[in-house]
């Protein structure tokens, strides 16, 4: 993905290439391997995260490990906002797997780093 944004955006783009790296941070803190990665994501294709946040009662195992996976854009806004990133980094982080009408990053290059994301 990055490499992709990096030849498309060009000079203005290091936060976004940033982006494009960092884009899934959130997702180490979840614990999984790549196996419970693959099965992360057939579930959250299956459950919407509304669903899966009625498991937060049982705020442990397999089903908290889900729900911060589901989470991951938020979990990875707060972590790299945590270590001082630049905001554009920080804001596409949290908007990549938002409706492109609720995107804040410019439309031409949250495209780019949109259709990069293949999940």
């Amino acid at each position: 993905m990055a490499r992709q944004a990096a030849s498309e955006i060009g000079e203005e783009g290091k936060e976004f290439l940033a982006a494009a790296l960092l884009h899934d941070i959130g997702k180490l803190e979840s614990g999984f391997t790549i196996f419970g990665r693959v099965f992360a994501t057939l579930c959250c294709s299956l459950f919407p995260l509304r669903k899966m946040e009625k498991w937060a009662q049982k705020n442990k195992g397999i089903r908290r490990r889900l729900i911060d996976y589901a989470k991951h854009p938020e979990l990875g806004a707060k972590l790299l906002r945590r270590i001082g990133s630049k905001e554009q980094t920080i804001t596409w982080v949290l908007e990549h797997h938002s409706e492109s009408e609720k995107w804040e990053t410019p439309r031409e290059i949250a495209e780019i780093l949109s259709s990069s994301d293949n999940d």
